[in-house]
């Protein structure tokens, strides 16, 4: 589900340490690449990508540098009003 809408929505994080909120926020995910090889040779348009599970979202605060991980939200999305 991609967050970016066409009106700007307001995100209710804020820095823990000085309580900034120009952030950098990362969602990490896993994912999955695969390729097919047929006879020891890579098969044309054989990639493919799937995508996973959030395992964790990490901000970090563009004012004091100050990084964490947030709790209790499943993805970034959990961020935005």
């Amino acid at each position: 589900m991609s967050i970016i809408h066409k009106h700007p929505q307001k995100s209710r994080a804020k820095c823990p340490k000085c309580g900034g909120n120009s952030l950098l926020i990362m969602e990490t995910i896993t994912a999955t690449t695969s390729v097919q090889v047929i006879n020891g040779v890579l098969s044309k348009n054989t990639y493919n990508n799937e995508y996973g599970n959030v395992l964790y979202v990490e901000g970090e605060c563009l004012q004091c540098r100050h990084t964490w991980r947030f709790r209790k939200i499943g993805s970034m999305n959990g961020l935005f009003e």
